[in-house]
């Protein structure tokens, strides 16, 4: 497992992208703020490095859809049942380049549930689309976020 976690870090960490709402961008203005609150680990590393300033971590846009070399997109909802997360997996879904993570629990019937429940190469959108799936998944099955998936964003 941890070869398959470094070659995942190796292939993404020149190029993640992450949608940033209003309420992310306030989390880390919190988490900047109230330093005190966080982990002694990450106290220690303030002193020499900003652990909130996210080196391979951008504001997206809806150009960065058509964009070429691999992409991560940390985006909601996490069942990739609609909206902007939807749209984004539709492009990206073919690429084997691409990751889409999963954060754990995702609804049956839902795109997030399909890709949860094995390794699936064509997922039914309705019944005029389908979409071919090549991309490579990250599950997690943890009720946090794994300590090695954050240090994806901090590379």
């Amino acid at each position: 497992m941890e070869k398959n976690k470094s070659s995942i870090r190796e292939k993404h960490k020149k190029r993640v992208k992450k949608k940033k709402s209003s309420l992310t961008i306030q989390a880390n203005m919190y988490h900047k703020m109230l330093i005190s609150w966080t982990s002694q680990k990450v106290k220690e590393a303030y002193t020499t490095r900003n652990a909130f300033d996210f080196k391979h971590v951008c504001n997206f846009d809806r150009s960065l859809i058509n964009a070429p070399g691999p992409c991560v997109l940390f985006a909601t909802p996490g069942m990739i049942n609609g909206g902007f997360s939807l749209e984004v997996f539709k492009h990206w879904a073919t690429s084997e380049k691409n990751l889409v993570t999963l954060p754990g629990y995702c609804v049956a019937g839902t795109i997030g549930h399909k890709l949860m429940s094995g390794k699936p190469t064509k997922i039914d959108l309705d019944q005029n689309t389908q979409i071919d799936v090549r991309c490579q998944t990250l599950l997690s099955w943890e009720f946090q976020v794994p300590e090695w998936s954050i240090e994806l964003l901090l590379l």
